[in-house]
C-alpha cells in the first residue's frame, strides 16, 4: 500500500483525488506527562496485499479478503484531506480504539465491511454519534480526526 501511496503522491494531488479510496481515523490525546503536548494515533483497516491484482479482483467480484487493522503514531495532524468529526466521549480514547480494533472482524468486503465501515463504527464508539457510512464516500482518502 505504501508503494501505491508514494506513486500517487508523485503524480500530484489531482490524480490522488480521482483515485481516493481510503478513510481512516486519528485520535488526538493529551500526553499524561505534559497535557500541553498531544499524541496522534491513526487507526485504519485495509486488505492484506492491497496492491496485488488477485486482491483487487477478489474484492471487486464481491468476495471477502483478509484485512489488516493498523495502528500508527503520527507526529502531527495531516494538512490535507483531514476533517475534524468531534470529540471522544469515552475516557482513554486510544485504549477504546485499540479494544475496538481487537474486536473488529478482519475479513474485508467492499461496500459491506471495509475501511469506511471501520471508520464509521470507530467514530460511533468514540463519540457516541452515528456516522452514516455512505456520507464517507465523498470524504474518501480523508482522515477522520477525533
Amino acid at each position: 500500500m505504501e508503494r501505491v501511496e508514494a506513486l500517487l503522491k508523485g503524480l500530484g494531488r489531482g490524480v490522488q483525488d480521482v483515485v481516493a479510496l481510503h478513510t481512516m481515523t486519528i485520535v488526538e490525546e493529551a500526553l499524561e506527562e505534559d497535557p500541553s503536548l498531544k499524541a496522534y494515533t491513526l487507526f485504519d483497516f485495509l486488505p492484506m496485499r492491497a496492491t496485488s491484482p488477485v486482491t483487487a479482483a477478489s474484492l471487486l467480484a464481491g468476495g471477502k479478503w483478509p484485512g489488516l487493522k493498523r495502528e500508527r503514531q503520527l507526529r502531527r495532524i495531516p494538512k490535507h484531506r483531514c476533517k475534524l468529526i468531534g470529540e471522544a466521549t469515552v475516557p482513554r480514547a486510544v485504549d477504546a480504539a485499540r479494544r475496538f480494533n481487537g474486536s473488529w472482524d478482519s475479513d474485508i468486503q467492499l461496500l459491506r465491511h471495509d475501511c469506511h465501515h471501520h471508520t464509521a463504527e470507530l467514530v460511533r464508539v468514540l463519540t457516541g454519534e452515528d456516522m452514516d457510512v455512505w456520507k464517507l464516500f465523498p470524504l474518501q482518502q480523508t482522515t477522520i480526526w477525533i
